[in-house]
């Protein structure tokens, strides 16, 4: 069974990050998709909502801007899974 992905806005997902919502943080690229996800205090996934929609996740054309937009949130620590090169 798939867990649900909670897709909340950048603006929010910052100040979420500042009160210490998040435990953990992940980038998941496969193929051409690279994507950010967030684990909560109890195990729940959040990912980014894309600008202008209601149900899309927000994908990154790099790795290194994936890297730099968790930075801004706030993380200086973690995971990267890239199942293009089996890591």
């Amino acid at each position: 069974m798939k867990k649900e992905v909670n897709l909340i806005g950048e603006k929010n997902i910052k100040e979420m990050s500042k009160q210490g919502f998040f435990r953990s943080a992940q980038i998941l690229a496969e193929d051409y998709d690279i994507k950010i996800y967030l684990t909560d205090q109890i195990g729940g996934k959040v990912s980014i909502l894309k600008f202008n929609t209601k149900k899309e996740i927000r994908n990154f054309k790099s790795i290194d801007a994936a890297c730099n937009k968790l930075r801004d949130f706030g993380f200086n620590k973690f995971t990267i899974y890239d199942k293009r090169i089996g890591r």
